[in-house]
């Protein structure tokens, strides 16, 4: 069987930027709403978070849904072009 590392599995999506455009909330206001670190807000907004920290999207889904956010669809799967691993 193939190494997963060798092969295309697809990419997850971040909408957390689309969702805090819609609600007016900028990467300054929802570091001090959350207390998280500006840098971070960012990664999530800007989708370039490598690894996604189960705590960092609790506060920011948490302060999106306050402001009336689906917060169902911030992040989106889309699989591969050519599926490669069989079962």
């Amino acid at each position: 069987m193939e190494s997963l590392l060798l092969i295309d599995c697809g990419k997850c999506i971040c909408h957390i930027g689309e969702a805090m455009d819609k609600a007016g909330i900028s990467i300054s206001k929802m570091g001090r709403l959350t207390g998280l670190n500006y840098d971070v807000v960012k990664k999530y907004y800007t989708d370039q978070s490598v690894r996604i920290d189960k705590d960092v999207f609790s506060r920011i889904a948490y302060v999106l849904s306050l402001c009336g956010i689906d917060v169902s669809n911030l992040f989106e799967y889309v699989p591969p072009k050519k599926w490669c691993l069989k079962f």
